[in-house]
């Protein structure tokens, strides 16, 4: 049993970790969430990518088939490979239904994968990245649904509920600009001495 709790509501739930056992294997509620997750962003990805951006539905699911795998498999590999100590014997590392993904792995998973992707289609990259990284930070600031911990909020509780999209643009276009400065003052620095 695990407690689930929403402080700022004043909600506490009592749940079992297990959904449903299919064949005796047992389906946790964390792993039917990452599903519904992955589900929306591939809605919203189909929809956006094909509506605003412009793309064919076959690039796009040609994409997903690829990144979606690999994605998990390199969250694991991350995992396994930054938990070694629990691992006793090769083919535990294997057992994902244990528990276990690091999920920057499966950002880099991600990344490289759409990376030979475009180069192979001759798609522009970051248009294509664009299309995922938007709800990938928004979805990973705020409260995390299944422990009730903080995330990526750095102390503020203006963040714990998430940040909104105008906010995250001029936060981005602020950084982009003082980065731009930054490196402007140390290429005049360093060349013109």
């Amino acid at each position: 049993m695990s407690n689930i709790g929403f402080p700022g509501l004043g909600l506490s739930f009592t749940i079992n970790k297990t959904a449903f056992t299919v064949f005796g294997l047992r389906v946790q509620w964390y792993a039917l969430i990452i599903v519904v997750g992955i589900l929306a962003a591939l809605v919203y990805f189909l929809r956006r990518g094909t509506r605003t951006e412009g793309f064919s539905e076959d690039d796009l699911l040609n994409i997903c088939i690829l990144v979606i795998p690999i994605s998990i498999i390199g969250a694991r590999t991350v995992y396994v490979l930054t938990s070694l100590e629990k691992y006793t014997n090769f083919w535990d590392a294997f057992k994902i239904w244990e528990g276990g993904l690091a999920i920057y792995g499966g950002v880099i998973a991600a990344v490289l994968t759409l990376l030979v992707f475009c180069k192979v289609r001759k798609i522009k990259f970051l248009a294509f990245a664009d299309l995922g990284v938007f709800g990938l930070l928004i979805g990973t600031v705020g409260i995390d649904s299944i422990s009730g911990v903080s995330r990526l909020t750095f102390g503020f509780w203006q963040l714990q509920g998430g940040i909104s999209s105008t906010a995250l643009m001029m936060g981005l276009f602020a950084l982009i600009i003082v980065g731009l400065f930054a490196l402007n003052v140390l290429m005049n620095l360093l060349f013109l001495g």
